[in-house]
């Protein structure tokens, strides 16, 4: 398969994703769309069938409904602030939200929308996160296509979401990748977060704020072992390793959780520049051996 085929299949496989309504959880079908994409990114011009029928598979044990409306509304009001838009989220009103984020849309850039939208569940420390930070990343690589049903499916993910509250846990102002040893539960979001604020974000100081302090919400030992447990290949093929990794596993080998994990970990390395491969790699190596 191609690239240009490639990138086609992978696109049906999202437009495919982001019609699934369900409760929003970890393992939803466009991070695992996501997942795929950016692990297949790594080396593209290797085969994945395996990888894209996983996709397909995974997709079809859920039901797919029309739910994108039409976000347009004849008359806006004069003043229109994203202040609005969480107030309507927060009370999980829809048809509000729909009108107040149409609204934003006449003087807002649609991926500034976006980004506000992974603030919010940032802000809230909601399940939703997961497949809102997805989505941010699938409109990057398909340069916005349909991203007004992306914005509505992120609301629709919200809407259905717990009810939004925010804690203060405390301050913090860095992520120091060290302090955190693996944990099955924990590992995977901390690399995300770590991804994420080494991203360009017009939001970004508010972003970086939101995930400091959820951090600080994270209940688990801090004390480290400074002993990394790292393969040499990981060390000569970087990202690499990870889609030799994928290409060696045969089918049945191939589970959701895994992939998740695969591609905090790649997110994770590339942001990291090789400052903190190697903690990395350990933590990874543990997920690992547990997997097995």
């Amino acid at each position: 398969m191609n690239q240009i085929d490639l990138k086609y299949k992978i696109e049906q496989l999202y437009s495919r994703a982001i019609s699934i309504q369900v409760k929003p959880s970890k393992d939803h079908p466009v991070r695992i769309v996501q997942s795929v994409k950016s692990i297949i990114g790594i080396s593209p011009e290797h085969s994945y069938e395996k990888l894209l029928l996983f996709c397909e598979n995974y997709l079809s044990k859920y039901n797919s409904s029309e739910s994108y409306k039409d976000l347009k509304q004849k008359h806006s009001p004069e003043v229109i602030a994203f202040s609005d838009f969480e107030s309507s989220l927060k009370n999980k009103n829809l048809n509000d939200s729909i009108k107040n984020v149409s609204y934003l849309l006449t003087v807002s850039d649609a991926k500034h929308v976006l980004e506000f939208l992974v603030e919010f569940s940032l802000k809230y420390n909601i399940q939703s996160f997961y497949s809102i930070w997805s989505v941010y990343k699938m409109m990057l690589f398909l340069q916005g296509k349909d991203i007004l049903e992306n914005i509505f499916f992120c609301i629709n993910l919200i809407i259905n979401d717990s009810s939004p509250s925010y804690v203060n846990y405390g301050n913090s102002n860095k992520l120091d990748l060290n302090r955190y040893p693996y944990h099955h539960d924990f590992t995977d979001m901390i690399w995300i977060y770590y991804s994420i604020i080494k991203e360009d974000l017009v939001r970004k100081e508010n972003i970086k704020k939101y995930i400091y302090n959820n951090l600080n919400a994270i209940d688990i030992d801090l004390n480290c072992s400074s002993n990394f447990n790292v393969l040499s290949e990981q060390k000569s093929l970087g990202r690499k390793w990870i889609s030799d990794y994928i290409l060696k596993l045969d089918y049945q080998s191939l589970d959701a959780g895994l992939l998740l994990m695969l591609e905090a970990c790649r997110a994770s390395l590339k942001a990291s520049l090789g400052k903190h491969d190697d903690i990395i790699w350990d933590r990874l190596n543990t997920y690992l051996n547990e997997y097995r």
